[in-house]
């Protein structure tokens, strides 16, 4: 063999040496995830983070796990999508509501009595192109959309009386996400609107600082509101849709093996987390019930005239969303035919 063959092949044997340690080294470097959210342990955001985790750490053979931060321990849902953007967090669960004031096309979505029911709203947002191509517009604030998922609708839970009509809710404090849409339906309707940390709601409600606040009753439980607020009325004015994601700059650090794991978890762990809310709320429902909270459906039809100001509203404030509401109304129309 010559000595320029000879070299050619220590020069192979070097550099196939060097991608082997590169690709050992790489594929076994263990990388933690932070992730956060504003529930506590036993609500659905923490136990779907639970299983993702588990789910990742699995497939991943070890390379990447999840680190929960529950209840807030990071900060509001708003400091929580901050440092997202900053790179300093890699993961949470956020409500569409707050993260709409980061990326505005959400509040299409999240108009009032928009959506009928749960399942409506999956069926025109989860693993559709629409809710697709609203979670891919993250990514212009620096965010990236992993899952649009649906726990259920909002309704109000309050200590003074039934809601039946609009005219119920005069007087009534009830206590609401700091979102322009929601405090501007609920203004709308007549109530005195009352943005209070959901941490804060139950002494709140108790001392009479609020009357009541609006969720389903899975996250309503969370913090035993039905121990000192007795009427819950089904209004469903809004769906509260939740978005599971990470910091675009996390994402793209990831292997093109590791974003495909994420997105099988996702597409796998979708039908689980529905059917999870969905049981949630039957079973907290029930648990309403049974603590003697009186359950009444009001008459919609005026609740849905009442706030209609309000979608013409925001339709002409940001024109952005009037795509949204026009493919949520088409396929929401299809679905009720």
């Amino acid at each position: 063999m010559s000595n320029m063959s000879k070299k050619l092949s220590v020069c192979l044997l070097i550099l196939v040496f060097t991608v082997l340690l590169f690709a050992f080294t790489t594929s076994t470097a263990a990388r933690t995830l932070k992730l956060a959210h504003v529930t506590g342990v036993e609500y659905i955001y923490h136990i779907a983070a639970q299983e993702i985790g588990a789910m990742l750490e699995e497939l991943t053979n070890g390379e990447l796990s999840i680190e929960i931060y529950p209840g807030g321990q990071l900060g509001g849902e708003r400091d929580i999508i901050e440092s997202l953007q900053m790179g300093t967090l890699d993961m949470a669960f956020v409500a569409v509501a707050p993260l709409s004031s980061f990326s505005s096309v959400l509040l299409g979505i999240d108009m009032p009595f928009l959506f009928e029911n749960a399942d409506e709203t999956i069926s025109v947002l989860v693993g559709t192109p629409l809710g697709k191509t609203l979670l891919d517009s993250l990514e212009e604030v620096k965010l990236k959309g992993m899952a649009l998922w649906v726990i259920g609708m909002r309704s109000v839970l309050n200590k003074v009386r039934p809601i039946n009509t609009p005219s119920d809710l005069a007087g009534l404090k009830i206590r609401l996400m700091e979102n322009p849409v929601h405090l501007d339906t609920f203004r709308a309707l007549g109530a005195s609107v009352t943005p209070i940390p959901f941490t804060e709601v139950y002494l709140a409600v108790q001392t009479g600082v609020a009357h009541g606040a609006e969720n389903d009753a899975q996250t309503l439980h969370t913090i035993s509101l039905e121990e000192v607020a007795k009427y819950y009325s089904l209004t469903s004015h809004f769906a509260n849709n939740v978005v599971l994601i990470m910091s675009l700059d996390t994402w793209n650090s990831l292997t093109l093996n590791q974003k495909y794991i994420f997105e099988y978890i996702i597409d796998k762990y979708t039908p689980t987390f529905l059917q999870k809310a969905k049981e949630g709320n039957e079973k907290y429902m029930q648990v309403f019930i049974d603590t003697g909270v009186q359950v009444n459906i009001p008459q919609l039809e005026l609740f849905r005239e009442a706030t209609k100001p309000v979608l013409e509203k925001f339709k002409e404030q940001y024109p952005e969303i009037l795509w949204v509401v026009n493919e949520v109304n088409k396929l929401a129309a299809q679905l009720r035919d």
